[in-house]
């Protein structure tokens, strides 16, 4: 297995430039569109399809944000399926700036470079999305598996 060896603050993922005219609103649609077809570039380490094309993360996020909703509505319908789904749809988002790592047969060593190089990439993400704080606490929610939030309806 083999980490990607990036140079300081060099990333997978680079944050497009702003056009002089562009207004706040459509320039963040941009970047995240951006980073979504970032996502859609990274194949995921193992997953392959029926025809054994390989799964993107950009797939696997789509996937995971339309089938968890839907599994949490009828496993534990005292959830909140849209912060479920929404939590769904930046779970790799990170992927997008450091790519994504199989951890499926990964050494102690291996694991203790994914976990370093994510910080980074998140860092940059954290950075990039400043001005997004709604979407930063949802990333830094999923990432530290905690929410300040209620996840339960009706408190």
């Amino acid at each position: 297995m083999m980490l990607l060896n990036m140079a300081e603050n060099e990333f997978l993922f680079q944050k497009p430039d702003r056009p002089v005219a562009m207004s706040d609103t459509t320039y963040i649609a941009l970047s995240l569109a951006a980073l979504g077809e970032r996502l859609a570039d990274e194949d995921r380490s193992i997953v392959r399809h029926l025809d054994g094309r390989a799964e993107n993360v950009a797939e696997h996020s789509l996937d995971l944000t339309l089938i968890a909703p839907v599994i949490a509505e009828r496993l534990y319908p005292w959830l909140d399926v849209n912060l479920v789904a929404r939590l769904a749809s930046v779970h790799d988002a990170v992927e997008g700036y450091v790519s994504d790592t199989p951890t499926y047969n990964i050494s102690d060593e291996g694991l203790k470079a994914k976990e370093e190089l994510e910080t980074k990439g998140l860092a940059q993400f954290y950075i990039d999305f400043a001005d997004n704080p709604g979407l930063v606490s949802t990333v830094k929610d999923y990432e530290a598996q905690f929410c300040p939030r209620p996840v339960l309806l009706g408190f």
